[in-house]
């Protein structure tokens, strides 16, 4: 019966260290609040002018665009767009990159309504939040 025992428990902590990621939380718009790199604290952002647009299709492709808020609520889009799709593989979410030689691997390692982290291929840890729209010149 202990051994029973045991192995429930083992087969209970394997599978809860299975992460499982509704994708479409991700599609929106993110702003990036901390850099971390080894645990420490690279940059922190108190603004941001610059917030990141995901947008994740049912084939799991998707893009990322830079965007720049304006006052009354609308954003500038930058030209630039980076494409990505999204692989699942050693029990993590992966959005992988290719442009015109160039391939990046960044992992999302936390994934909620209001909360994104991003670790990238050389370390870096960026933490973001769900950003919310300006209209301050309709208020």
């Amino acid at each position: 019966m202990r051994k029973l025992y045991f192995l429930l428990i083992l087969t209970i902590l394997s599978c809860s260290n299975n992460e499982s990621y509704d994708l479409n939380k991700l599609e929106g718009y993110w702003e990036i609040y901390q850099v971390e790199k080894e645990g420490q604290i690279v940059k922190e952002f108190t603004i941001s002018t610059n917030i990141d647009y995901f947008r994740v299709k049912e084939d799991s492709t998707g893009f990322r665009k830079k965007v720049a808020p304006q006052l009354d609520g609308s954003f500038i889009v930058s030209k630039d767009i980076s494409n990505f799709k999204v692989s699942s593989n050693d029990n993590s979410l992966h959005l992988i990159y290719t442009k015109k030689g160039f391939n990046a691997d960044e992992i999302i390692k936390e994934l909620s309504q209001n909360n994104l982290v991003i670790l990238n291929s050389e370390g870096f840890l960026y933490r973001y939040k769900r950003f919310e729209k300006l209209d301050l010149l309709n208020e």
